[in-house]
């Protein structure tokens, strides 16, 4: 049984501690699919004044690519005037396995709850799928689909009522990689980073190390950023769960964190030790807090 949850929660975005840990035996692959559909539409634990009340745009396609067509949802506040912004946080969610493809991150209700939370807080929210598989991820893939999504979305920021020039990357799980796209020279409008049990160092994971060549270890490694950009980063907010279960995760995390501060990067550290994996939407993990502070 340990396997299985270890093997689940590498796979996918949402530890399913809950749902299993009475089981018996392994569930099947339909009673899997289902645990994880249940778990994935919880909402988020936090809600805010407004969540009801604001505008949403669904199903904007960002990206085509032969048949596959990428799309995205945004959240603002209601009755924005016409050629106002607002900031925006971009929600970016962690790897899915080939046997749960067919399930769209942003209509989960998880992510739906991330957009109206930020909604009802006056800024922009926007939630998308993109191509990023694991256990057999596609580093440079899902990098192409993360940057078309910022591009587009600061091509048409002023339709979307989104303020180009201020962007938060909020990465959860196995999105952690791509925060690297903020940490660049080139991503000035990225004004702030948000680490949710976010995987920060790809070069302490032996199922990256499999696939993935040296140059794109350290390409999509956060970690690897931080000497070569001292004084020159955005604020960092990390949240970590002690009882994680991906491998190499914590280790990743932990280097992360103590070499932001040995460069004292600006960045804010929340560690819960009796924290899961994906604990943002699970009421009665002792890390959901987290989510309020974020």
């Amino acid at each position: 049984m340990k396997s299985f949850l270890t093997s689940l929660a590498a796979s996918a975005f949402i530890l399913i501690v809950g749902a299993v840990a009475g089981a018996q035996s392994t569930p099947s692959e339909a009673e899997r699919l289902a645990q994880f559909q249940a778990a994935a539409d919880r909402p988020v634990v936090l809600t805010i004044p407004g969540m009801d009340r604001l505008s949403i745009r669904r199903d904007i396609i960002y990206k085509r690519d032969g048949a596959t067509s990428l799309a995205m949802d945004v959240y603002t506040p209601p009755s924005l005037p016409a050629g106002s912004t607002r900031p925006a946080v971009i929600f970016i969610h962690g790897g899915l396995p080939a046997s749960l493809a067919s399930m769209k991150p942003k209509d989960w209700g998880v992510y739906q709850s991330y957009g109206r939370s930020v909604a009802a807080s006056g800024l922009a929210g926007v939630t998308f799928n993109y191509r990023m598989a694991y256990p057999d991820p596609d580093l440079e893939g899902a990098a192409s689909d993360v940057t078309d999504l910022i591009s587009y979305v600061r091509q048409h920021g002023l339709e979307l009522g989104i303020d180009k020039d201020r962007i938060c990357l909020a990465a959860y799980s196995a999105g952690g990689p791509m925060l690297s796209l903020g940490m660049s020279a080139s991503a000035p409008y990225v004004k702030s980073l948000v680490a949710m049990y976010a995987i920060l160092d790809v070069r302490h994971s032996p199922l990256y190390g499999k696939c993935c060549t040296a140059d794109e270890l350290r390409r999509f490694s956060p970690a690897a950023y931080l000497d070569s950009r001292v004084g020159k980063l955005p604020p960092i907010f990390v949240a970590r769960a002690g009882r994680d279960e991906v491998p190499g995760l914590l280790e990743g995390m932990d280097g992360f964190v103590a070499r932001a501060i040995a460069t004292d990067a600006p960045i804010e550290f929340l560690n819960d030790p009796g924290a899961s994996h994906a604990f943002d939407n699970q009421p009665a993990d002792p890390g959901a807090m987290a989510v309020v502070r974020a």
